[in-house]
């Protein structure tokens, strides 16, 4: 995926998130959540290659959230894991 088609997705993917917080599905958080924040997680650790992230203040709070959890911090991957 090109860099500008890759800013194109998350400006789509921006205006889901509720913008007081929360989650897509409301008060608690499900699967699309979940994998949201794994890919956001995922583009951050690989974008220095394509360049900055076009600003998206909500995605980055979901994000943040569930990084936050015990769960995600528990199931984070060592560099060696990485690669």
């Amino acid at each position: 995926m090109a860099a500008g088609q890759l800013d194109s997705a998350i400006a789509a993917l921006e205006v889901l998130v509720p913008g007081k917080g929360g989650w897509l599905g409301g008060g608690r958080m499900l699967q699309p959540d979940i994998t949201l924040a794994v890919a956001l997680g995922y583009i951050r650790l690989r974008r220095p290659f394509t360049g900055n992230l076009p600003p998206h203040p909500k995605l980055a709070r979901l994000s943040n959230d569930a990084e936050a959890l015990p769960e995600f911090v528990k199931a984070l991957p060592t560099v060696q894991e990485i690669g």
